[in-house]
C-alpha cells in the first residue's frame, strides 16, 4: 500500500477496529470510532460488514504474532471495501 493520506486514515481506521474488537479503545479513540461509524451509512455498514467478517477475524486471531501484519491485513480490507462502495468516497 502506498503511503498517501487516504492510506493512513484506512490505516488509522483499522487500528481503531481491532483495538475495538480486542476492547482496547481508549475513550478518545472510541469517540473517534463512533464519529466515523456514525458519520456516513457506508461507513456503518463497512464498520459492521468487518466485524463480522471471517477475514477479519482470522486476523485478530493472528495479531499477537505480528501486529503491523494484522493492521495492514485489515487496512487492506478497509481499503477494498472502500473502492467498492458505491460511493468510492474515501473515509470521510
Amino acid at each position: 500500500m502506498k503511503p498517501t493520506m487516504e492510506n493512513n486514515m484506512i490505516k488509522r481506521k483499522a487500528e481503531l477496529i481491532l483495538k475495538f474488537m480486542r476492547d482496547g479503545l481508549t475513550g478518545i479513540e472510541q469517540i473517534e470510532l463512533d464519529n466515523w461509524v456514525n458519520d456516513a451509512g457506508e461507513n456503518r455498514a463497512l464498520f459492521e460488514k468487518l466485524i463480522e467478517s471471517g477475514q477479519l477475524k482470522q486476523a485478530l486471531a493472528d495479531y499477537a504474532g505480528n501486529r503491523y501484519k494484522t493492521w495492514e491485513q485489515i487496512a487492506t480490507l478497509i481499503a477494498k471495501e472502500q473502492h467498492n462502495s458505491p460511493a468510492s468516497n474515501p473515509l470521510n
